[in-house]
């Protein structure tokens, strides 16, 4: 049994859209199986959907990019953190620090492991910890860190977080582009078979084998139906250019 089947790729999805487009050069357009309406309509759909997908490929090439300063931003911020309160703890067991000093920065006092630092919303976390807690210990009259300063680390953190929300920004707007972009895909798909449709009826006089050649050389891509397990077999395909 011969059945139709849409593009299941974007690639796919251009290809079929020009294919039939281009008729109106091989045949002129009194001679198109569809109508002038829905060839202006894949003109003008075909510029849409390529705009779309050429402005996703950009937007996520934008945030890869970033991405890649990103994790360095983010791998030097969690040194930085995790140094911090790895010093603190050995001047605290050197009796510079002392114990209580950890509450400052909401660390407990009987633990000296450094906190998981994993996540951004982990570093974003402990981050500001030590940053306001460094600030209200020293405000008490404790001795600031050094080796790492909390001004050293501050300034890690303030990269941190500008890249952060820069990366977030741009990693929405993917994700509104990608929205748009499965619409036009929706609307293509359904372009595309009513544009099948009309290619079907405008031969529906004709026997059934003249009826499918003439068919397939519009563009439609027509498959097998095989019983049991094996895969569909593709009975003809149209050579995109």
């Amino acid at each position: 049994m011969q059945y139709r089947r849409l593009p299941k790729t974007d690639k796919t999805r251009i290809k079929t859209l020009k294919t039939m487009i281009d008729l109106e050069h091989i045949r002129g357009y009194q001679n198109l199986p569809f109508s002038l309406a829905k060839l202006n309509k894949a003109k003008s759909q075909l510029v849409v959907f390529e705009g779309k997908l050429k402005l996703l490929q950009e937007i996520n090439s934008f945030w890869k990019k970033g991405n890649i300063r990103y994790r360095s931003v983010t791998k030097k911020l969690r040194l930085y953190i995790s140094h911090f309160i790895q010093v603190y703890n050995m001047a605290m067991t050197r009796g510079e620090f002392n114990a209580d000093g950890r509450q400052f920065y909401n660390l407990p006092q009987s633990d000296n492991n450094v906190p998981k630092l994993l996540t951004d919303k982990q570093l974003m976390e402990w981050g500001k910890n030590l940053i306001e807690g460094e600030r209200n210990r020293v405000f008490k009259g404790g001795p600031p860190m050094v080796n790492p300063t909390i001004g050293n680390l501050k300034v890690h953190y303030d990269i941190f977080m500008d890249m952060y929300f820069e990366q977030q920004t741009k990693l929405d707007h993917f994700k509104r582009i990608k929205t748009q972009v499965i619409e036009e895909q929706n609307n293509v798909d359904n372009l595309i078979r009513q544009m099948w449709n009309e290619i079907e009826d405008f031969y529906r006089k004709l026997p059934v084998n003249k009826k499918i050649e003439e068919c397939k050389n519009c563009g439609i891509i027509y498959y097998l139906r095989n019983n049991g397990n094996k895969k569909d077999k593709v009975l003809y395909e149209i050579p995109f250019k």
